[in-house]
């Protein structure tokens, strides 16, 4: 049986550190917050939850530490100015459906989904992402109302995390992959450029 790090390594910080965080973005979202515990990440990581310890000093800190900002294919600012307006709702769709860091995106996201609907501690996290990531962005882009289009955004990708990966509501996560990228396409799409009549 291999033996779990007990200690830091020379040389082998970041990568432990790294391999710690995404056992416990997949931890929290399979689980929850309250039912996560530090043994079982770093039974995940093959550590020693004495590691954990060192690296992260409690499990509140390391769910708070889970939480960076999407990766540059995801991000709404970088759209908005590199990719053709006609485009933006098919990009974002399909960087939600690549493998590798954008999946990590994903789960980190469905472990915060997870945690907001039953913890006040958690609903203040997606509060803090929604404001830093879909308000903050949009704001700084030339999109009108950036505030309702960012709610609307957040709303849509929160329902999906929600319906399919929580409560098991899998029509459309049991679509074939174009199908998925087409359909959530035209929703980002439509939610991001569509004409917003003044009241």
């Amino acid at each position: 049986m291999e033996k779990k790090a007990k200690g830091r390594r020379p040389g082998a910080g970041t990568q432990t550190r790294e391999t710690i965080m995404a056992s416990a973005r997949r931890i929290f979202s399979q689980s929850g917050y309250d039912r996560t515990t530090i043994r079982a990440i770093a039974e995940h990581a093959n550590v020693d939850p004495s590691l954990v310890i060192q690296y992260f000093e409690s499990k509140q800190k390391l769910f708070e530490q889970t939480m960076t900002l999407p990766p540059l294919a995801l991000s709404l600012l970088f759209v908005i100015q590199n990719v053709a307006q006609e485009q933006w709702g098919m990009h974002i769709a399909s960087a939600l459906s690549q493998s590798g860091i954008q999946q990590d995106f994903v789960m980190q996201m469905t472990g915060v989904v997870r945690v907001a609907a039953n913890d006040a501690h958690g609903a203040e996290m997606m509060r803090t992402l929604h404001q830093q990531y879909f308000v903050s962005e949009l704001r700084k882009s030339a999109v009108t109302q950036p505030d309702l289009r960012a709610t609307m955004l957040a709303s849509l990708v929160i329902g999906i995390l929600y319906t399919g990966n929580i409560i098991g509501l899998n029509g459309f996560t049991a679509a074939d992959e174009a199908t998925r990228r087409s359909l959530l396409g035209q929703v980002i799409q439509s939610i991001l450029t569509a004409p917003i009549p003044h009241a």
